[in-house]
């Protein structure tokens, strides 16, 4: 049986890079939106990041970024290790996010989605996430399948309360 946990930082912890690696093999090298490993690294070391990082038999499995701001908080990024996808880890991870951010100040959660990431929407609208608008042709066309269109960003948002 495997072993589950989910640690909190609000440092970039040491293993930094194998959490970059996490990330570079869950999103496709197409994906426009994609960080470098010089900009994660950035994005880690901004104010106001929290990062939650899923392991699974002791080992990080996923990832979720997130940055707060007085009390509304942004989902970054959450993501997969694909050798970890389809065991319910984004679900808890998400849904463990929530009750973190509710403990703190935090009353509202927002976050943006690529419209035609049926999985991702799926997701979020199980765990009471509402549109609240998009953003036109935000996401870069250079992805297979996009029939040379660029792809709506979807604006989604959770209100919270102390949980």
């Amino acid at each position: 049986m495997s072993k589950n946990r989910l640690d909190w930082y609000t440092e970039a912890p040491e293993q930094q890079g194998a959490l970059y690696d996490i990330y570079d093999r869950a999103f496709s090298p197409d994906a426009g939106e994609k960080w470098s490993r010089k900009g994660f690294a950035e994005i880690l070391a901004l104010d106001g990041i929290l990062l939650g990082v899923a392991n699974v038999d002791n080992r990080p499995a996923a990832l979720v970024v997130v940055r707060t701001v007085l009390d509304e908080a942004e989902i970054l990024t959450i993501c997969v290790d694909p050798v970890h996808q389809g065991q319910g880890i984004a679900r808890n991870m998400l849904g463990a996010t929530i009750a973190q951010l509710a403990r703190t100040f935090v009353r509202r959660i927002f976050l943006e989605v690529r419209e035609g990431n049926g999985v991702a929407l799926a997701l979020y609208r199980a765990a009471g996430f509402v549109e609240d608008g998009r953003r036109r042709a935000y996401y870069s066309s250079r992805e297979a399948g996009s029939n040379g269109r660029a792809e709506d960003a979807l604006l989604l948002s959770l209100n919270i309360s102390l949980a």
